[in-house]
């Protein structure tokens, strides 16, 4: 069984997250498990980034998924690999997903229990629509989840999309956040200077809180990664100045004919239930 990772944007989520599971990684020891990693980031470290992103003085001027990796890789023994580029089409994930399953040889491989999971960590909604449209087109892979992440300066959600035997389980942002799609705006190789600049505000304390979310939920799949009915899908909002964070499963509803929050559907059976006792 093979999991393959790879994190997209290195920057304060996804270079914490990157970190946490390189250490965990360390200790992880399954006969039956092969976890790969890569990360995908085709931006420079800067002054700036030294703050709240896993970034020396010494690593300024470099590519950030290059920088990293061969960090990662040092302190931990455990192989990254970079791709230091900008996400801009579909077939450049397809890609990477691809070179992880060919075993080091040139024949792609699928596992019957293969899991590919992708990790945006961008603060751009074009290379977020990239992303969605690979998970929508990937169908050769058993499960497959696409784990998405975004900030403001305090609080933000993380949207976990799931897609098990070509169908989806669970929708990504687009669905949750349906006017995102009017919204792409320019991909990050087309935005100036002051445009990436001034894109979001971030916070190390919310970047780490998001990471560290996204790391959870990863961690507690490869202790169990047969169990791909417990990978729940959804959205989980949180806060770091509340120090508050909530899971919303989403599934599909058979009476609504979409998506909805299982809780609806819980509380809709429950009612019935009770309908019935008291009839």
């Amino acid at each position: 069984m093979r999991i393959c990772i790879v994190v997209v944007g290195t920057g304060g989520t996804g270079g914490n997250l990157v970190a946490q599971l390189g250490r965990f990684l360390v200790d992880f020891s399954r006969y039956d498990v092969t976890v790969s990693v890569a990360i995908v980031d085709g931006d420079t470290v800067e002054m700036k980034n030294i703050s709240r992103q896993p970034y020396e003085l010494e690593d300024v001027g470099l590519n950030k998924a290059v920088a990293l990796g061969e960090k990662v890789s040092q302190c931990f023994g455990v192989e990254i690999i970079s791709y230091p580029e900008y996400i801009t089409e579909a077939y450049q994930l397809e890609n990477v997903f691809d070179r992880m399953h060919s075993y080091g040889s040139k024949f792609i491989t699928y596992g019957a229990t293969d899991i590919d999971i992708l990790v945006g960590a961008v603060d751009n909604h074009a290379a977020r629509n990239v992303m969605s449209e690979w998970f929508t087109k990937r169908n050769n892979i058993e499960t497959i989840l696409y784990i998405d992440s975004a900030n403001e300066q305090h609080c933000g959600e993380v949207v976990i999309a799931k897609k098990k035997s070509g169908r989806i389980e669970s929708p990504d942002r687009f669905w949750h956040f349906k006017h995102l799609s009017e919204e792409i705006g320019k991909p990050v190789t087309e935005m100036s200077c002051e445009e990436l600049n001034n894109a979001f505000p971030q916070h190390y304390a919310t970047n780490s809180l998001a990471a560290t979310l996204i790391f959870a939920y990863i961690s507690e799949l490869l202790a169990d990664p047969l169990d791909t009915e417990g990978m729940q899908g959804g959205i989980l909002y949180f806060d770091s100045s509340k120090r508050f964070s909530r899971f919303d499963e989403y599934v599909w509803s058979e009476e609504k004919g979409d998506f909805c929050n299982a809780r609806y559907i819980q509380n809709s059976q429950i009612g019935e239930k009770h309908y019935g006792q008291q009839i």
